[in-house]
């Protein structure tokens, strides 16, 4: 972990921090062989940043997975994460339905609008065409209006399907040891907005490197 020395939203030390958790990974599985596929989801970044953040964080990515080992060239893909988008999509409920909670209207059959089950998924229509981009909801809200979240694939160097990726997402979801159940984003990013708020809210300061390979910030 390190502390930002400017306010900018793009990192020129993310790329270390990649490096940091890969030598982690390889020490944990006793020197014997680092993953076959990194996928990186990076939340707090506006849209109109993402070609910087192509062109700065991803890059940097790639030669240090060549700094690690001039042979290791491991799939690759970089999510970003959009907590703040203003679409929204619902579920047309029928009676008998199990989530069904209307009515008979003049002898007509009720309909109404409700939350979408988890891990409803949207890949067409609204959203470009030109993009790899998707919106998620992979918690079910039983209290007002469900606020899907925008996953967008800036760089994909592997042979993962479109659906496979979106049920790794929605599974990450489900990542987060403080909840039982799924949670708005996946796992990791949870993990680092935690660590961070705690730092910012207790210290200040980056904690112990004996703290590095445990939990602690829960």
């Amino acid at each position: 972990m390190e502390v930002k020395k400017s306010t900018e939203d793009i990192s020129k030390e993310f790329a270390g921090l990649v490096f940091e958790a890969l030598k982690y990974f390889f020490k944990y599985k006793n020197k014997n062989f680092m993953p076959e596929l990194v996928i990186i989801y990076r939340d707090g970044v506006s849209d109109s940043k993402k070609i910087e953040m192509l062109n700065v964080e991803v890059e940097t990515i790639q030669k240090c997975f060549k700094a690690l080992n001039a042979a290791y060239n491991p799939d690759f893909i970089f999510c970003t994460v959009n907590q703040t988008s203003g679409v929204r999509y619902f579920s047309m409920e029928s009676e008998g339905s199990s989530n069904y909670r209307g009515g008979m209207r003049g002898g007509e059959q009720h309909m109404r609008l409700s939350n979408p089950p988890a891990g409803t998924y949207v890949y067409q229509y609204i959203t470009n065409p030109d993009n790899y981009e998707f919106y998620l909801i992979p918690q079910y809200v039983s209290q007002g209006c469900a606020k899907p979240v925008k996953f967008h694939v800036l760089f994909n160097k592997s042979g993962i399907p479109y659906e496979w990726f979106i049920a790794i997402t929605n599974a990450m979801c489900y990542n987060y040891f403080n909840w039982q159940g799924a949670i708005k984003v996946p796992g990791p990013c949870k993990y680092a907005k935690k660590m961070a708020e705690q730092i910012k809210r207790f210290t200040g300061l980056i904690p112990d490197e004996m703290l590095n390979e445990t939990m602690h910030f829960l």
